[in-house]
């Protein structure tokens, strides 16, 4: 296995507890039309650091 679908792995295992917390964050907190946004705005980069590492690791794509 190589040294990237490796790391996509880590990655992976990273964003489902990012995605845990803001969802804990987001069913126990407080919802104005701030803190909407700036879920929104997490969850974004997660999302995408997300299909991204998945599509390395189902590819099995490795540069090296």
């Amino acid at each position: 296995m190589g040294l990237v679908r490796q790391v996509s792995r880590i990655v992976l295992t990273l964003d489902v507890l990012f995605v845990l917390l803001l969802g804990f964050s987001y069913a126990f907190g407080t919802f104005d039309a701030e803190t909407r946004v700036v879920t929104t705005l997490a969850a974004i980069p997660i999302v995408l650091s997300f299909v991204a590492a998945a599509v390395v690791v189902a590819v099995d794509w490795d540069p090296f």
